[in-house]
């Protein structure tokens, strides 16, 4: 859902390019990880805390964004407020990819360890 609303908002040109390539290339880091620590590992990856705080972020970012801009509510003021929103959704991906990635290195870690 997230990244097709954001394609279509990317494709509006409501919101800028790098935020949907920054959030493909995140997912397709994790899809990619979880992949790579299953078969190393025979660990099943589960979202953790700060994986769904970005995404609610990102959803409610994504929400306050297409009800300022369908509606007669748009001007700099709402545009402000709908780039902080977009900032902050963009700063909790990465800071859940960084964490994501912290884990994997601990994963990955410990099964050389074990061998």
């Amino acid at each position: 859902m997230q990244l097709t609303a954001l394609t279509i908002l990317t494709i509006q040109e409501i919101i800028p390019l790098p935020v949907l390539i920054i959030v493909v290339a995140k997912e397709s880091f994790m899809v990619i990880g979880s992949i790579l620590i299953y078969k190393k590992v025979n660990f099943v990856v589960q979202a953790d805390w700060y994986g769904k705080f970005s995404t609610v972020v990102f959803f409610l970012a994504i929400v306050l964004t297409i009800f300022i801009r369908s509606g007669r509510l748009v001007n700099s003021y709402t545009d402000v407020m709908v780039n902080i929103a977009v900032i902050i959704a963009v700063v909790s991906t990465l800071f859940a990819f960084f964490m994501y990635t912290i884990e994997f290195k601990k994963l990955t870690t410990k099964s050389k360890q074990l061998k």
